[in-house]
């Protein structure tokens, strides 16, 4: 099961990834591919955003070490995102969904639980309406 890491200092914890989210961040990475070269000039660097506040970087690891890395600047000016690998000075242009499963806050990986038991562990359910009716519903075991 992927966890998140969440909060900060003394308050970080691992809570669970919404395992979607994940299956289809890792798919779009599989799919990655260089759209076309832009540059490898140092002084377009800020321009494409891959100033050191503005960059975006983004590894993937097995263990503690790093099997993947890019680095995203800004959005390129006919669709896509520019990137590069982290040690490189070529910046290509690369389309994919990737990137728009990674520009969530974190708390969208979050994986969301609004229904917390099992099914099998039920034994009634109520229903109350505004209106004041209501139902309910009772399980009993078989014998």
């Amino acid at each position: 099961m992927w966890r998140l890491e969440s909060g900060e200092a003394d308050k970080k914890r691992l809570v669970a990834a919404d395992q979607t989210n994940v299956a289809n961040m890792l798919n779009a990475v599989a799919d990655l591919k260089p759209s076309y070269y832009v540059t490898e000039l140092a002084d377009k660097l800020k321009t494409l955003g891959f100033e050191p506040e503005q960059a975006i970087p983004v590894s993937l690891k097995a263990g503690d070490a790093v099997v993947w890395s890019l680095v995203f600047g800004n959005n390129a000016t006919n669709s896509g995102r520019y990137a590069k690998l982290p040690d490189s000075k070529d910046i290509y242009v690369v389309k994919t969904t990737f990137w728009q499963l990674i520009r969530n806050n974190a708390i969208d990986w979050r994986d969301r639980v609004i229904w917390p038991v099992n099914d099998s562990d039920l034994r009634a359910f109520k229903l109350e309406s505004s209106s004041g009716q209501a139902f309910s519903l009772m399980k009993k075991d078989e014998a």
